[in-house]
């Protein structure tokens, strides 16, 4: 088994609701590395309405700068869920 990962990142997102996309700036702190690892990504995806309650998601973040961090391209994917 590979090694987990612990982030904690800050995300204003903008949501085009016409469209269903999204566009975000995140702020990431990679716990992992002693608090010494920062990074700052541009994520873009598209947002699907599948119930009036359950949502998912799909999109591409790309690391713009960072400190002691890797800036690489990352695939998303996600499923938000709400009472």
């Amino acid at each position: 088994m590979g090694q987990f990962r612990c982030l904690l990142s800050g995300t204003p997102a903008i949501a085009h609701r016409e469209t269903r996309y999204q566009d975000e700036l995140s702020f990431i702190h990679d716990l992992n590395k002693g608090g010494d690892a920062d990074l700052l990504a541009v994520t873009a995806g598209l947002v699907l309405c599948v119930h009036e309650s359950v949502r998912g998601g799909a999109g591409l973040q790309q690391g713009l700068a960072g400190r002691n961090a890797d800036r690489g391209t990352a695939f998303l994917l996600s499923i938000a869920l709400a009472h």
